[in-house]
């Protein structure tokens, strides 16, 4: 599941997916200068890190923070998660995150808000009207909305 989101996101940047690979399950990432990036946080960071299409450069040290740590979030929690029961608790703990912001980071898109975008894709069949989860519903509608992400 990493390297389709990773596929995904490199699409948004306007990254050639052909760039990206997987091997020994590793994912890497060569931008074609002798750089390569390795793992799902290192590749990730290495396509959004020349972005000016879409201003969503991290340069501030404590979003810069917040980013890497939701994008471990969605490495060890979202693509682990064994049954709906875990999934719908990661729903939920990003339901509470929402309820007072437009985005993970606050008021302003972000490469978090992306990765988690692609990531929570095959979780959100599992919202019905019981569950309640009416932020993380409407945080997946705006960003649907965005042509350059839902593509």
């Amino acid at each position: 599941m990493d390297i389709n989101v990773v596929k995904k996101v490199s699409s948004y940047y306007d990254v050639a997916s052909q760039k990206i690979t997987k091997s020994n399950n590793i994912l890497t990432y060569s931008n074609g200068s002798n750089d390569l990036s390795r793992g799902f946080i290192g590749v990730l960071l290495a396509i959004a890190k020349n972005d000016s299409a879409h201003n969503l450069q991290i340069n501030n040290l404590k979003h810069k923070a917040e980013i890497m740590q939701w994008l471990e979030y969605c490495a060890l929690h979202v693509f682990s998660a064994a049954n709906s029961k875990s999934e719908l608790n990661i729903l939920k703990e990003l339901d509470q995150t929402l309820r007072t912001r437009s985005y993970l980071l606050g008021d302003f898109l972000s490469l978090a808000d992306i990765v988690m975008f692609y990531s929570i894709q095959s979780l959100m069949p599992l919202i019905n009207s019981s569950h309640r989860l009416l932020h993380v519903v409407r945080w997946y509608d705006h960003l649907q909305k965005n042509d350059s992400i839902s593509r």
